[in-house]
């Protein structure tokens, strides 16, 4: 039976744990990408919903000022008894 050289049991041990921190390091890089794009949608959607505050107030401001004449009414037939 021979015995393992140096350079197999280099080949045999370096090189699985070089492809487990390659996978390791890849994986925190793709998680923090994933990290920055959420919070950038989340500032998105905030300054969205903040567009639509300050659009309902203005609306809000002009209804009150505005008198409400109109009066709804429905224009269904009428039952006969």
């Amino acid at each position: 039976m021979a015995t393992p050289t140096t350079a197999n049991l280099i080949f045999a041990f370096v090189f699985p744990l070089t492809l487990l921190l390659v996978t390791i390091f890849t994986s925190i890089k793709i998680a923090d990408k994933l990290d920055q794009d959420f919070l950038e949608e989340l500032a998105i959607n905030q300054a969205i919903m903040e567009g639509k505050d300050e659009k309902e107030d203005s609306r809000a401001s002009l209804e009150e000022e505005e008198p409400a004449t109109v009066t709804r009414t429905r224009n269904r037939p009428k039952r006969e008894a």
